[in-house]
């Protein structure tokens, strides 16, 4: 699932502290009952931050961060982890596989209410509605029909058989509504013709899943397509079955997210478009329903009908979108005068700092042992949103592209705009060019600008997070991206040991690390990683761009390039200071020398001398621009649409647990597609010797493309289904260079204050899990930092036991 984490860069760091009055002297003998912090005196409301509010609640269409985690607390899945991250039955009666994980069947717990939004059961025509088998077939329906326009489409076609055939039939079928003529024919062509609709359908199907359909299609299946029965979702009998078109073991975990839902049917043919829209608008068989949802803030009552009920501790929830302006010292202030339940430590906030952490001035408390007892700190290692940067190497040149964007607003007139994305399109093809633009930023600096003083501790290096998915032997998929990093880059030979290629890979790119990745011209550091050459970025860009134009005489790449960095400056005056700072680092960095004497000093680079009739440093190679949005809306449209030329603000967090749902985003026609132009597998590539004496031609997705499908049908045995897709993650963070890791915010050591308590809440790495507050606790007093150690220890030590009661393996536990 995508994130968008641009605004308000304190937002992240404080989106789980909560916002709660004090209870009064009604306050009624409310203890915890569960297996951690037992006894405590707790309470029923829970208010947080947010954020961002969602802009509407259907499930069908989004894979946004700001619309999941709430309709994680409205609508149960199939399966959901427990407390332990096992996954255990959830709306299911029961559970059924196949031996080659390609069948999947269930049947539905019975008399599970939906309910609205009031608190009342649902009735069509006088009847009480409840959760079926035919609405899980109803959401599948509604996700893969093209006109619902939906998101998350790719978690069914990735898999369930025949599905892509159903979603391009719904679009052939869009188009010919609208009057488009698809592939040449002419809509009053293909009514007529049912050969014709199997010889276009069959192109569309290929050209957006970038293989042959399933089965061939011929005019006499043409009808099943229509009437979805030859999609691998079907209801007999109350079963409710799912056919893969690929052996998927882990498919399991894809069910404990928002595609996987249900959805009546009448209740959705009632709406008449509206569904979503309001809490009104959508039906509820979760923990909770919304009582309220604007722009400014989100309320949740229990539902009194959950099956569950006695699992979900609190009564009501509030949250309330936070102001870009909120610092870690307004939250300490509210939680000293009883407004809130918790709060973040951060230097920032040095009055904070010094009370709970270090115990004033000359105090020798540290975070990991700080002087307040209230403190809970811990170093954390989970796995979160990874944040990178992306490049648009196919960016529009329509209007839209560039309607929005500061710095062309200022260019010109629309021929001179379109020329200079043009140009700035046919440099992006250069292999190097992209990789200066990746790795120009000196991270040490850019840390610093954005998270100091905790600078490298959230340096994220790979796509696919440490801990997300382990190999029948108990073997992270990271590992073997570190042992084969090692490798290619010189680091090891073939015949060291597998522990120790991870090793020398994890040295150089694990979490945290920076020096192993920061591009310099330190000696000592280029001795140990000499790939990382800061000149060799800027040498290699230069010669390319010089022998592409030696090559395309009448279609010359003109100097400067122009970069447009997409910020949010517009928005949040500290994030604009970052952000210039960050881009003037950059510019430095690629054109060799610095705006000032001062920085001359700092970086050890010369001195611009070429300005213009202001004084402003001109560049004469590659120009960064930094180009802040105007609003949040405009933020949205150009980020979304990929308005850009490199943009920061970008997170993804996997769907279920597999590679693949890391890689295939920047495939074609992959998640990130809109954000990132990769929908056109020939677009080109050329790539540079390593005598920078030529460039080769090649395409720049189709290749990637490719092996991320060849990786996805490596199926024997997990050990080298994860040695392929290391192949593919190499490929994309260091030959491709479209995007680069930068921020993973659960890593490194945190301290808090806070009175939640979290420790029986569903947890997972992917689906909805993190975000169900089911199973929280909100306590009336502080538990200590020791009481929270000490349940943080139990609990690891009951998930290990639980864990191995179901081989070790927690897919096990749903079909127990």
């Amino acid at each position: 699932m995508k994130k968008n984490h641009a605004i308000a860069t304190t937002v992240v760091a404080l989106s789980a502290m909560l916002l709660a009055a004090c209870p009064g002297p009604t306050q009624e003998d409310y203890r915890v009952t569960g297996d951690y912090l037992t006894g405590k005196a707790a309470k029923k409301e829970y208010n947080a931050y947010m954020g961002t509010a969602p802009k509407d609640l259907d499930a069908r269409k989004s894979q946004s961060g700001e619309v999941i985690s709430h309709i994680a607390n409205f609508e149960d899945c199939l399966l959901m982890n427990d407390g332990y991250g096992i996954l255990r039955k959830s709306l299911a009666a029961t559970a059924e596989k196949n031996a080659d994980d390609t069948v999947f069947s269930f049947t539905i717990k019975e008399n599970i209410p939906w309910v609205k939004s009031d608190g009342t059961q649902y009735e069509y025509r006088g009847q009480k509605q409840y959760v079926t088998a035919k609405d899980f077939e109803t959401m599948a329906k509604q996700i893969l029909n093209y006109n619902t326009g939906s998101e998350i489409y790719y978690m069914y076609t990735l898999f369930i058989k025949n599905a892509w055939e159903y979603y391009c039939y719904t679009m052939m079928t869009k188009r010919m509504a609208d009057g488009t003529k698809i592939y040449g024919y002419t809509p009053e062509q293909l009514k007529e013709s049912k050969q014709l609709q199997a010889e276009v359908l069959t192109r569309l199907v290929k050209e957006y899943s970038n293989a042959d359909p399933d089965t061939p299609i011929t005019e006499d299946r043409i009808a099943k397509i229509a009437n979805f029965s030859e999609v691998g979702v079907s209801v007999k009998s109350g079963v409710l079955t799912y056919t893969l078109n690929q052996s998927a073991p882990f498919f399991p975990t894809m069910l404990t997210y928002t595609p996987y839902t249900p959805l009546n049917s009448h209740f959705l043919d009632e709406q008449k478009g509206s569904y979503g829209a309001k809490k009104e608008n959508i039906l509820y068989c979760g923990p909770f329903l919304c009582k309220d949802f604007s722009s400014e803030s989100m309320k949740y009552e229990k539902n009194p009908y959950y099956w569950n009920k006695d699992y979900v501790h609190i009564d009501k929830v509030n949250y309330i979108v936070s102001d870009a302006s909120l610092g870690y010292a307004d939250m300490r202030k509210a939680f000293n005068e009883g407004r809130v339940d918790g709060f973040s430590l951060n230097k920032q906030d040095e009055v904070g700092w010094a009370e709970y952490i270090t115990g004033g001035e000359g105090g020798t408390g540290t975070i990991q042992e700080p002087v307040s007892e209230l403190v809970n700190s811990r170093e954390l290692d989970d796995i979160d949103y990874t944040y990178h940067f992306v490049i648009n190497p196919n960016r529009s040149t329509e209007s839209a592209s560039f309607a929005n964007s500061a710095f062309y607003k200022s260019f010109g007139n629309d021929e001179a705009k379109v020329a200079d994305i043009q140009n700035t399109n046919k440099a992006l093809q250069l292999q190097e060019v992209r990789k200066l633009i990746l790795n120009g930023f000196d991270l040490a600096s850019y840390n610093e600008y954005y998270r100091a003083p905790e600078r490298d501790q959230y340096q994220m290096n790979t796509f696919t997070p440490r801990g997300y998915v382990y190999d029948q032997s108990g073997i992270d998929y990271v590992d073997y991206y570190y042992a084969y990093f090692a490798e290619q880059k010189g680091l090891v030979t073939e015949q060291t040991a597998f522990e120790d290629k991870v090793a020398a890979g994890k040295a150089a790119v694990g979490p945290q690390q920076i020096e192993g990745v920061n591009y310099t011209n330190d000696a000592a550091i280029l001795a140990k990683f000499p790939w990382l050459n800061a000149d060799n970025l800027v040498s290699r860009a230069q010669k390319s761009v010089e022998l592409y134009n030696a090559d395309h005489s009448e279609d010359q790449i003109s100097f400067p390039i122009n970069i447009e960095f997409l910020g949010v400056g517009a928005l949040d005056a500290d994030s604009a200071l970052k952000e210039q700072k960050a881009v003037q680092g950059w510019n430095e960095r690629a054109n060799g020398c610095c705006i000032s004497d001062a920085r001359s000093q700092a970086t050890g680079l010369p001195k611009c001398t070429r300005t213009d009739a202001k004084g402003n440093i001109i560049y004469d190679t590659f120009y960064m621009r930094l180009s802040n949005a105007s609003s949040s809306d405009a933020l949205s449209t150009q980020a979304n649409n990929g308005y850009y030329t490199i943009y920061t603000g970008w997170g993804w967090m996997g769907d279920y647990a597999d590679p693949l749902t890391y890689v295939h985003c920047y495939a074609v026609n992959g998640e990130m597609s809109r954000m990132s132009g990769n929908n056109n597998i020939d677009l080109l590539s050329y790539r540079l010797n390593d005598e920078m004496t030529a460039l080769s031609e090649e395409t720049l997705y189709k290749s990637y493309t490719e092996a991320v499908s060849r990786a996805n049908e490596q199926r024997d045995s997990l050990t080298n289904r994860y040695q392929e897709f290391a192949k593919v993650e190499y490929m994309l963070l260091n030959d491709l260079y479209i995007m680069r890791p930068s921020a993973m915010y659960t890593q490194g050591w945190v301290a808090s204050v806070s009175r939640a308590a979290g420790y029986e809440n569903p947890q997972a790495h992917y689906g909805l899990a993190d975000h169900i507050l089911a199973g929280m606790w909100v306590l009336v007093d502080v538990p200590s930092g020791q009481e929270r150690k000490e349940a943080r220890d139990k609990r690891e030590k009951r998930e290990a036991e639980e864990l191995a009661a179901v081989g070790g393996n927690a897919i096990n536990g749903a079909f127990m």
